[in-house]
């Protein structure tokens, strides 16, 4: 997945919440489909391009759910 379909996540975040299982997006596991799941996604893939930011421990999107980049 490229930094593009990030994108293209975020803008579409209300109707992947509406029509989509909240499983297959919930990215951070907080039990809905919202914004930090796009931040959580775009932080998981900044580290194969090398540009990691720093998401403090505790925050909203700071879930370990790697297998679904697998």
């Amino acid at each position: 997945m490229r930094g593009g379909r990030v994108i293209l996540y975020f803008n579409q975040v209300t109707w992947i919440a509406g029509n989509e299982p909240v499983s297959a997006f919930d990215y951070n596991a907080n039990g809905r489909i919202d914004y930090n799941d796009a931040v959580w996604l775009f932080n998981q893939l900044s580290v194969f391009t090398g540009t990691k930011r720093p998401v403090p421990p505790g925050s909203a999107c700071s879930g370990s759910r790697s297998a679904i980049l697998s």
